[in-house]
């Protein structure tokens, strides 16, 4: 389990920080991605704490168009929905990538030319119901 990382991020100012798409590098190539998510909580004498939670997933394999743009807006979706449950938001939008780049690898894959701009934008209209109610395939784990 990884170690509970600081975050000095929230020194500058932002509460909530996600991190996406690390990579801890052994001797081997890894073929796992790890997602950190941390929010800093006040408490009302002025102390705080970093909640911090992490996910790994597959790496799954290309380069696709507008994933930032997605995960950003999941994130703020999700936050004005859940403000104080970091571990489902987080859980809800990798769980929504996840599942949208799965579905646009496969319409890459069975594109005619899968190296074009056009096979690698995100499947966003086909992935509409994964987009609403995504699965619970990966879980976070909050970090001590």
């Amino acid at each position: 389990m990884p170690r509970k990382p600081r975050l000095p991020f929230h020194d500058l100012g932002p509460p909530i920080v996600f991190l996406t798409s690390l990579e801890f590098r052994t001797e081997e190539p890894s073929d796992t991605l790890t997602i950190f998510a941390s929010q800093r909580k006040h408490s009302k004498d002025t102390s705080y704490h970093d909640e911090v939670y992490s996910i790994e997933v597959p790496k799954l394999q290309g380069a696709f168009t507008g994933t930032g743009d997605l995960t950003a807006a999941l994130i703020l979706g999700h936050l004005h929905q859940h403000p104080d449950n970091l571990k489902l938001v987080m859980e809800k939008v990798i769980n929504t990538m996840q599942a949208v780049i799965q579905r646009t690898s496969e319409a890459t894959n069975a594109c005619k030319d899968p190296k074009s701009a056009k096979a690698r934008e995100l499947q966003l209209i086909q992935s509409k119901s994964i987009i609403e109610n995504p699965p619970a395939t990966y879980e976070a784990r909050k970090i001590e």
